[in-house]
């Protein structure tokens, strides 16, 4: 009703946090919405239009979502934060939707891109970012569900070993990295395979030499993790 009241944006923020909360998520979309094109200059304006991706992320309208984000990771003015956090999330995003009829792989291709581009940009200009080697780690996920294992198991590194990654973020690169080893070829794995990987910080044990001696053929190798 009062529209130019300097109150009216935050007002309207919490309306849609409300539905938000409530996991109306398509009434939490439209009010978030509503708040960034009414209020298109307020502060709040960039994190609505964020919060309305992830609304439309959560019941399943990931055209919606795609727009949502992009139109924050293509804003030349768009806070910082706030980009690595679209990018993240329009990762994600297209991870989770359903791939096009004519290309089973295309929004997993594109997702390990988004998340390359994350990853390399943060590393760069935001050193101290915790977005960065969450980054890796997802973009390893990308390149093991693309079967591309030497793509994932150096992203898987570089995730376990970024100065600012989560102990969660770590738990889940080693896990990602022993899925690599129990998809590689044994007979190949000592030319193919980064070994530095395999000993980082002595985290991961791999009996490798055992195995070879008795087994042939891609099977799964015998790995012992500690987190």
């Amino acid at each position: 009703q009062f529209p130019a009241n300097e109150l009216a944006p935050q007002a309207q923020w919490w309306v849609a946090d409300y539905y938000y909360a409530k996991e109306d998520y398509a009434a939490a979309e439209l009010n978030y919405k509503q708040l960034f094109n009414t209020w298109s200059r307020d502060a709040l304006a960039p994190e609505a239009r964020m919060m309305a991706g992830r609304a439309a992320v959560a019941w399943s309208n990931y055209e919606n979502a795609f727009e949502h984000f992009t139109s924050l990771t293509l804003d030349t003015n768009c806070p910082p934060a706030l980009w690595g956090q679209a990018m993240s999330a329009f990762g994600g995003a297209l991870m989770k939707s359903p791939p096009p009829e004519n290309d089973k792989l295309g929004n997993l291709k594109e997702a390990l891109t988004v998340y390359k581009v994350l990853a390399e940009t943060s590393a760069k200009k935001y050193p101290t970012n915790e977005l960065t080697a969450a980054a890796w780690g997802e973009l390893g996920n990308c390149a093991l569900q693309l079967a591309d294992y030497t793509t994932a198991s150096d992203a898987y590194h570089k995730a376990m070993t970024f100065h600012t990654a989560s102990v969660e973020v770590r738990s889940a690169a080693r896990v990602g990295l022993v899925i690599v080893l129990n998809r590689v070829v044994v007979p190949q794995w000592r030319t193919d395979f980064d070994k530095r990987t395999l000993e980082a910080n002595g985290e991961i044990v791999v009996g490798v030499d055992e195995v070879a001696r008795n087994l042939e053929g891609p099977l799964a190798i015998p790995v012992c993790v500690r987190i």
